[in-house]
């Protein structure tokens, strides 16, 4: 996906990322990251895992992540 910064009061919606859409030749992110190979229509079943690196450089600071 890439890196960025975000500020406090940002949200990120893989959906609307159009620098991902490009990079993925026009594919809507949440489609292209769960579909099936052999039939792009159909999303590929199991358990997937979202993982985040955050770096925080104030003591007092926190993040939190929500799907």
């Amino acid at each position: 996906m890439g890196s960025f910064a975000m500020a406090a009061s940002h949200t990120y919606y893989l959906s609307q990322d159009d620098r991902l859409q490009r990079k993925l030749d026009g594919e809507r992110p949440e489609k292209a990251f769960f579909a099936d190979p052999e039939d792009p229509e159909v999303a590929l079943k199991g358990t997937y895992e979202l993982q985040a690196k955050v770096w925080l450089f104030e003591e007092q600071a926190d993040a939190e992540g929500e799907l």
